[in-house]
């Protein structure tokens, strides 16, 4: 039987030949017997294979590519994605249980469109984000049993994400045992509890792992201020995460926590606890704009601050809005810190390139009346690979920097 084809427009075949896994449907010139769900040959506008995917009328992106390879895309395929994923992740030392907490499978980059496999010591948290993954659902899941041997699998497929692809929102217990309602992990030495029914993305921001510790090395002597203390905002601290590593790493300082959710303050502070910190960390429930600009009107001044917060930019039509949110953010952190102190700054917008974002950071030092010295450049850790061919999947993008 003939397999649906896709035929796409003169000259909009190239990124697909060279590996793009995204068809955007502006570059789709006919399709031919296809309907949702269905695997399609990608073919160019004279006829060439160039490779096979899930189709889907109902989103932007309206084929995720499979492969570039003449071959079926079932189960048999799907467990080798998986499979390959999972030896990635031994090579790089990381496996199942013992607190550990890592990205099993990072979508498109794992050549495996559209799905997310976190590991929270012997659970794992999935993301059915599009169509390509969701057709394919008992078979990944079929997979992950037998390549990891975990003792559940929890489904958080409820990001925005999936929306977009016409999907509905589900939390389901998916396999095996029910997790916990937390899950502690230790991360760089540090216990973290996770809620992985509730909390943001599968729990955790587990792309933030090395750059926390990196930060928490950076900050380990941070010059303190004349109480002797030296004085930490962690903004969009979430459950703690980057103010934990550095009251670890620094024994004088004190973080001051910051979130619009209590809900992750209280979790935070009961992590600050079970690390044994809970004296070097403070807790205010508010948005951070405000609070900052409340903080520059008091005279309040600090001797390293985090910036990490959501995405501003989900589109490209998003950005010029996001890039006065970045800038505005970072010019209120530049005032408020000391002279030599530390900010560590993130975006995790993929349609905010690493030069925009250096480009908005140098118009609020600018702005600011400051100088500022770039130390590191912060991005992905190796548990979240990044397809060559797919700048868009580099999301993740920090500096490390000293302001004059």
């Amino acid at each position: 039987m003939a397999i649906p084809t896709v035929l796409l427009h003169p000259k909009r075949d190239r990124p697909v030949a060279g590996g793009h896994p995204w068809v955007f449907s502006g570059a789709v010139r006919s399709v031919v017997d296809a309907t949702a769900g269905d695997a399609v040959d990608v073919c160019s506008a004279a006829g060439a294979f160039l490779g096979r995917g899930t189709y889907n009328p109902d989103s932007q992106i309206c084929v995720r590519m499979w492969t570039w390879q003449d071959e079926p895309v079932d189960a048999a395929l799907v467990a080798r994605r998986i499979r390959m994923a999972v030896e990635l992740r031994r090579q790089l030392g990381l496996k199942l249980g013992s607190g550990n907490a890592f990205r099993l499978v990072n979508a498109e980059a794992d050549l495996m469109p559209g799905l997310v496999v976190d590991v929270y010591d012997d659970f794992l948290v999935t993301q059915f984000l599009a169509l390509s993954a969701d057709v394919h659902r008992q078979a990944i899941l079929d997979a992950l049993v037998d390549h990891v041997r975990p003792r559940g699998i929890v489904d958080r497929s409820d990001a925005e994400a999936r929306t977009r692809d016409g999907l509905p929102p589900e939390c389901t217990a998916a396999w095996g045992e029910p997790a916990p309602e937390a899950i502690v992990v230790t991360e760089n030495g540090i216990h973290i509890s996770v809620d992985v029914h509730r909390g943001h993305k599968t729990g955790a921001y587990l792309d933030q792992v090395s750059n926390r510790r990196v930060v928490a090395e950076a900050f380990r002597c941070l010059p303190p201020s004349e109480d002797g203390t030296a004085k930490v905002l962690n903004a969009f601290a979430y459950t703690g995460g980057f103010g934990l590593h550095i009251s670890r790493a620094n024994p004088v300082a004190h973080v001051l926590n910051l979130d619009s959710s209590d809900a992750a303050l209280q979790q935070a502070e009961t992590n600050f606890a079970e690390n044994g910190l809970a004296d070097r960390a403070s807790y205010v429930t508010a948005n951070a704009f405000e609070e900052l600009r409340g903080l520059r009107d008091r005279a309040e001044t600090f001797d390293g601050i985090i910036l990490d917060p959501p995405k501003f930019a989900p589109s490209k039509g998003a950005l010029p809005r996001a890039r006065r949110g970045y800038k505005d953010l970072n010019l209120l952190a530049m005032k408020l810190l000391n002279p030599g102190g530390l900010l560590a700054t993130f975006s995790c917008s993929s349609a905010m390139t690493a030069e925009l974002f250096q480009e908005t950071l140098i118009g609020a030092a600018q702005d600011a009346g400051r100088r500022v010295q770039i130390l590191k450049r912060l991005g992905h850790p190796p548990d979240h690979p990044v397809l060559l061919s797919f700048p868009q999947g580099e999301y993740l993008k920090g500096l490390l920097l000293r302001v004059l």
